[in-house]
């Protein structure tokens, strides 16, 4: 996804806060999920994530389609369809983190038991 982001960033295709937001959350699920395994926490991948992962590769798909091939109207879905991406990104990160702090041991994450007294 991020290789993809980057390249129809290059040729204009998107704006570079939106490559940011993106790839920016997958870098931080990423290092979430690195963490709660290494405090034995498991935090699995819900529904939003998958329906996040579909809509981010329909907005690119369509994003690079577009290039050559542009009917009436192709733009605007393709514009929703990202926004739709977008959405899903930050609100399916929001889940991931308050999934964890859910299930978190505090004592585990931070040791040093009079941080939290």
């Amino acid at each position: 996804v991020a290789a993809a982001l980057v390249s129809l960033l290059a040729i204009d295709k998107l704006a570079a806060w939106i490559v940011v937001v993106i790839v920016g959350r997958e870098l931080a699920v990423t290092g979430l999920r690195a963490v709660a395994a290494s405090v034995g926490v498991i935090v699995p991948a819900s529904r939003l994530a998958k329906w996040k992962t579909v809509s981010q590769y329909a907005a690119i798909t369509m994003l690079i389609v577009e290039k050559g091939f542009a009917p009436p109207g192709f733009h605007v879905a393709a514009a929703l369809v990202l926004w739709v991406a977008l959405g899903l990104t930050v609100t399916s990160a929001v889940d991931y983190f308050y999934r964890f702090f859910r299930k978190a041991d505090y004592r585990a994450i931070v040791p040093g038991e009079e941080r939290w007294s």
